[in-house]
């Protein structure tokens, strides 16, 4: 189970993934990111590491959750 869910990943939400990646709050296997934009999803997941959805349930479904 992910433990960050993270709806949302454009400007702001990148950027405040890569910095709870580097502080090591969460590590890359401890996240899901929803986003509906299938490219950017692409470039989220190969960036970082993270699992990605196109469901936000998903991602609202874990124990902490970023909009």
């Amino acid at each position: 189970m992910y433990k960050l869910g993270i709806i949302g990943c454009g400007n702001m939400g990148g950027a405040m993934l890569k910095q709870i990646l580097k502080a090591g709050v969460f590590s890359a296997e401890e996240v899901l990111v929803a986003d509906k934009n299938a490219e950017l999803r692409d470039e989220v997941r190969q960036k970082f590491g993270v699992q990605v959805t196109e469901d936000n349930k998903k991602a609202a479904g874990c124990s902490w959750l970023l909009l």
